[in-house]
Parts: structure tokens; sequence; C-alpha cells
């Protein structure tokens, strides 16, 4: 048996256990920036320039996806297991002191594919 899993495996099936869809997810999450500050502010040592550049370059559910995986997968799941295999990318690439780095989120990002649209932020 494999010992690990990469993140899009554990997400679909996570997705595919509950019977849910991610859209069933994203459309429970909040879609306002001033939301996204907080939940990004608590979860990440992005500092706010970070922090509003990837609120600009991302699509809301593009955000929204990428804060559920950071919760559920890597903050909430301090074994940084899925279902006794280690997670790709592992958790400690992705969490420093309880927080995501943004390497760690650029790794969550590049694993699902996360694209954002390079813009600047003034």
């Amino acid at each position: 048996m494999n010992r690990y899993i990469r993140l899009k495996d554990a997400l679909k099936d996570f997705l595919k256990e509950y019977d849910l869809t991610i859209n069933d997810i994203l459309n429970l999450m909040d879609e306002s920036k001033e939301g996204a500050i907080r939940a990004l502010r608590k979860r990440t040592h992005l500092n706010l320039r970070q922090i509003k550049f990837l609120i600009e370059s991302l699509s809301s559910k593009q955000l929204n996806l990428l804060l559920f995986v950071l919760q559920t997968f890597y903050i909430s799941n301090q074994s940084g297991l899925y279902k006794g295999r280690l997670l790709v990318p592992k958790r400690d690439q992705v969490i420093i002191n309880n927080k995501a780095s943004i390497e760690g989120l650029r790794l969550i990002m590049r694993e699902l594919n996360i694209r954002p649209q390079w813009v600047k932020v003034i």
C-alpha cells in the first residue's frame, strides 16, 4: 500500500465519502473580501499586501477552495495524514507555527491547479 496521498486525491476522496461536490462546500462559504481577509489573517503568516494580492488575483471560488483545503487538511489535521497516508504536500511544508506560509499556499495552489490572475496591487 502506498504511504502517500496527493492532496488533490485526498480532496476527491473526502468529497466522495461525504457525497459532496466542491460547489456544495463553496456555496456555503463567505464570499466577502472582508471575510477572506479575516480568514487569511487567522490562518496564514501573510502580510496585508500578500493577502490583498491573493484576494485580487483569485476568484472567490478559488480563494474559498484554498481556505477550505488549508483548514480541513492542514490546520485542523495536526497529524498530516489522510486515512493513514501522508498528505503531499506534507504538513510541515505548508504549516509553520500553526499557520500557513506563503510557500505552503503556493504548494497547495500548485497541487490544486489554482492559478492566480497576475494583477498589480497598489
